[in-house]
């Protein structure tokens, strides 16, 4: 009765192990597939039709397809992410579908395709295996064979490498088998990553013929039977995933695929060092992302990776860090927005080339131009007195009616230093207009002198001023960013620290006060403005 019932247990453990092994008919014969732990045989799938297609020859036939779990998982995105890595391929030829292979013609196919393949490069396969072979950029070249050998004396290997791209080599273990009298072959392909893959893959080749043979129960020699499955954890040493769990592979594989050799990348007239944008991409973004979202961005454009969030944005500049600079295309970008303002392409262009010089130096990082762009909008701030202030200047000073004309100066010294009166955020300073005095605000962001219609008409009144004086009106953008026309006057006898100067254009507007700006500074050789004293200097 105990015999009974262990052979029941027996047979009933025998028929479930078979019922999960997939079989193929050849003729009169079977193939049994083996199940391989960590893949999935998946021949009948849609998505095994584009690994299938790459690597099967002409006139054969599909027995099996296997993929890794992880793969298998995520199909879409590991045949375009991977293309055809770490999978397996079982096939027979048509002319040999359905014939009798005994030993002795087996050998001759062997002997047919060792003549086929020549010799393998061994040379090459010993540089697959030192470090340093996988630091450099790979050279294009076509599928070589490096190796060939015979586990087993039903078995034949021809091992080729080839590159793939600059940074990437696939191996691809290529094996005739003799299995219940059909000759049938299978590939394995995986990509390498470091001098230990190719190690790793001809173990794992090894497995896989141990598998098939113990499929179908038939005993290999003692090498083939200590053959164990080495499985990996990850894809490489420096595998970075998805939010939902997919192995993207190798970090820096991958960094070097997106920049494609590419140093630095211009964005918005920022110059960023690609590596490490990629870099910061690995680990700030994709792991964000599930698995279809990647694929699905990646598919269309690996550039819409980039963070469009202003918060991720702040999040992947700080990461890059020093990577960090204003690049050349800054210019164009900014002559396009001053044009928009008030500003002819001319001037947009002086101003944009001298802030951009200026930027050269200031901004050395993602902090650095966030600082500035906070900045720019203060009048008290470093960013709007160091770049803004003197570029718009150097602007207002070319397009200005007022210049530098020495005769229209009178003085003695060579410099005249005048005490502001601080006035809240703001200073003020004393003119004399004819005898006229009054005091304006002086605003180093005005473009031209300002006076109000009370100070027109006194001058008028006291005939200091005609008719003829007036020049053509001129427009503004006052505080609120509305326009208004003001008239022009032509000045003379302005008395401003020890000088007196005269043929100075003012413009009259009763809106915003009476200002001493650009258009004054203008006549003069040079100035200075010491914010902190509440001192300005002036130079005949």
């Amino acid at each position: 009765m105990k015999r009974l019932f262990l052979f029941l247990i027996i047979v009933t453990i025998s028929l479930g192990f078979h019922a999960q092994i997939n079989k193929f008919n050849l003729g009169e014969e079977s193939i049994y597939l083996p199940k391989i732990k960590g893949y999935q045989e998946c021949a009948k799938s849609k998505f095994s039709k584009s690994y299938t297609d790459v690597l099967m020859p002409e006139k054969t036939k599909v027995m099996g397809f296997y993929l890794t779990n992880m793969a298998y998982s995520y199909p879409e995105l590991s045949f375009f992410h991977e293309g055809i890595n770490d999978c397996i391929l079982f096939m027979v030829s048509d002319f040999l579908e359905n014939e009798v292979v005994e030993r002795p013609l087996f050998k001759e196919i062997i002997a047919h395709m060792d003549s086929v393949n020549g010799p393998p490069d061994k040379g090459a396969l010993e540089q697959l295996k030192k470090s340093n072979f996988f630091n450099e950029t790979f050279l294009p070249e076509s599928i070589s064979l490096v190796d060939t050998y015979s586990i087993d004396s039903k078995t034949r290997t021809y091992v080729f490498v080839e590159t793939v791209s600059d940074s990437e080599i696939r191996c691809i273990y290529s094996n005739f088998m003799l299995i219940n009298k059909r000759a049938v072959e299978f590939l394995y392909s995986l990509t390498l990553n470091n001098e230990s893959s190719i190690n790793l893959a001809q173990n794992n080749n090894n497995y896989f013929l141990k598998a098939i043979f113990a499929a179908n129960n038939i005993q290999v020699s003692n090498e083939l039977k200590s053959t164990l499955l080495v499985e990996r954890k990850s894809k490489s040493n420096d595998s970075f995933f998805t939010k939902d769990g997919y192995d993207m592979g190798s970090r820096q594989s991958f960094i070097q695929k997106a920049t494609g050799g590419v140093e630095n990348l211009e964005v918005s007239g920022i110059k960023i060092d690609a590596n490490k944008v990629w870099e910061c991409i690995t680990y700030k973004k994709i792991p964000t992302l599930n698995s279809d979202e990647i694929f699905r961005i990646v598919k269309k454009d690996i550039a819409k990776l980039f963070p469009t969030d202003e918060n991720e944005v702040d999040e992947l500049m700080s990461c890059v860090g020093d990577g960090f600079s204003i690049g050349e295309s800054y210019v164009g970008l900014c002559v396009e927005r001053y044009i928009k303002a008030d500003f002819t392409e001319e001037e947009s262009r002086r101003y944009c080339e001298c802030e951009y010089e200026k930027l050269k130096d200031k901004v050395i990082n993602y902090r650095a131009f966030k600082k500035y762009y906070s900045e720019i909008g203060d009048e008290h701030k470093d960013s709007y007195n160091e770049v803004i202030l003197p570029c718009r200047n150097l602007v207002e000073k070319n397009k200005s009616n007022n210049s530098y004309v020495p005769g229209d100066i009178e003085g003695f010294s060579e410099e005249s230093i005048i005490k502001l009166t601080p006035s809240g955020t703001t200073f003020k300073i004393k003119l004399v207009i004819d005898g006229v005095s009054r005091y304006f605000i002086f605003d180093s962001g005005a473009s031209e002198l300002i006076i109000n219609s009370d100070l027109e008409k006194e001058l008028l009144d006291k005939k200091l001023i005609t008719k003829s004086d007036y020049i053509e009106p001129k427009s503004f953008a006052i505080a609120d960013g509305s326009i208004v026309n003001a008239k022009g006057v032509v000045l003379d006898n302005i008395v401003i620290g020890g000088y007196k100067v005269s043929d100075v254009v003012a413009y009259i507007t009763d809106e915003g006060g009476m200002l001493c700006g650009m258009g004054l500074m203008n006549k003069f050789k040079n100035w200075e403005f010491d914010k902190e004293q509440s001192m300005l200097t002036i130079y005949k």
